[in-house]
């Protein structure tokens, strides 16, 4: 009985080394972390079509992939009457469109950071697909920034909306025919636009209803109209910087005044002064240049002629029917600083010298 069993305890032996090294040789090692995003290798139809008519678009990655925030980061423009569906099918991520898109219209879907593979939740940044139901892409652009009235800061995440140019004063009571979100140096572009007149409302839009809720929410407007048009040179409008505040002050005064030199005056204004008009009130005295700060709360003017001590200029600060006034005086001379010798005396063989300054050393 001896051999039989040394014999198959032989084979158990050699079947749980064996188990052992498989495990082993099964066992992956380290290796460099993964920190490519996901890639778009194709999509049903292709991107920059026309004519679209069908309800399904599909994306192929080239891994698995998942989403995350789909409601807040995957913005349609312009906005549907229902939003699409985004399922995931594998390594495929399928959107359908609602029945009501509109015709001969462009449109674009930018996924923000909606897109992240499985395993290290590397994501694809902002991918946009873009796709028109007439016969050509609308590819017009406008650009700007926006800033807190207040601090001057960038506004992060906030919505512009873009309408299309209307008479009437509330021109946000319409729906917004495109949009776009502002990043984290508060720049944005509206991308996809026809060539027309647009206005332009910035929003921190709070319950992401893409309205404007008066005195709820910070808003700010353009000062003029973006008017984009298909000559080469206007493919892209720049319209500068949007101030933004939740509410404005009905108030405008001149903080603080000084004088730079005998022409040159500085005022700090209590707020953003937009579309303000400096002007001199005293007939003797214009101003012959005006300049702003960067946020539109201080200025630098200019007058026409140096203002002398005993004299003095009134300035007006205004903004529609919103006044406010200064008045500068003329600065006095300063007294010479230059040292002069007031007398000098012979006294018993001693020279006494008068200054209007401590002497440290006469050299005569």
């Amino acid at each position: 009985m001896l051999p039989y069993l040394t014999k198959y305890s032989t084979y158990i032996l050699l079947l749980a080394f064996t188990a052992l090294s498989c495990a082993r040789v099964m066992s992956p090692e380290g290796g460099p972390k993964d920190v490519t995003p996901p890639v778009i290798l194709k999509t049903s139809p292709a991107n920059n079509s026309t004519n679209f008519s069908g309800k399904i678009i599909t994306l192929y990655t080239d891994e698995f992939i998942q989403m995350q925030n789909a409601s807040q980061e995957i913005l349609m423009a312009p906005l549907p009457k229902k939003q699409p569906e985004y399922k995931l099918r594998g390594r495929n991520l399928e959107i359908t469109l609602p029945d009501s898109l509109n015709e001969n219209t462009t449109y674009a879907i930018n996924f923000g950071k909606a897109i992240k593979d499985n395993n290290e939740g590397n994501v694809l940044n902002n991918y946009r697909f873009v796709f028109s139901t007439g016969s050509t892409i609308d590819s017009l652009e406008i650009k700007g920034k926006a800033l807190d009235a207040y601090t001057g800061k960038a506004i992060e995440n906030a919505g512009v909306l873009v309408y299309p140019k209307q008479d009437t004063g509330k021109f946000w009571l319409q729906d917004p025919v495109n949009f776009a979100k502002t990043n984290s140096n508060g720049e944005f572009t509206v991308s996809n636009l026809k060539a027309n007149a647009y206005q332009l409302l910035v929003l921190v839009d709070k319950n992401q209803n893409f309205e404007f809720d008066e005195n709820l929410e910070i808003y700010g407007f353009a000062d003029t109209l973006a008017v984009v048009n298909l000559l080469p040179d206007s493919v892209a409008k720049n319209i500068g910087v949007f101030y933004c505040a939740q509410q404005w002050p009905d108030t405008l005064y001149i903080k603080t005044a000084s004088w730079v030199d005998n022409k040159q005056l500085n005022a700090k204004i209590n707020r953003v002064c937009l579309n303000c008009t400096v002007k001199s009130l005293s007939p003797n005295y214009t101003l012959v240049n005006t300049q702003w700060s960067q946020y539109k709360d201080s200025l630098n003017t200019w007058l026409s002629a140096s203002l002398p001590e005993g004299d003095s200029v009134k300035i007006e600060l205004s903004q529609g029917s919103v006044k406010d006034t200064i008045t500068f005086f003329g600065r006095p001379k300063r007294k010479s600083t230059k040292k002069k010798l007031q007398s000098l005396k012979l006294i018993k063989d001693n020279w006494v010298v008068g200054s209007n300054h401590v002497l440290f050393q006469v050299s005569l």
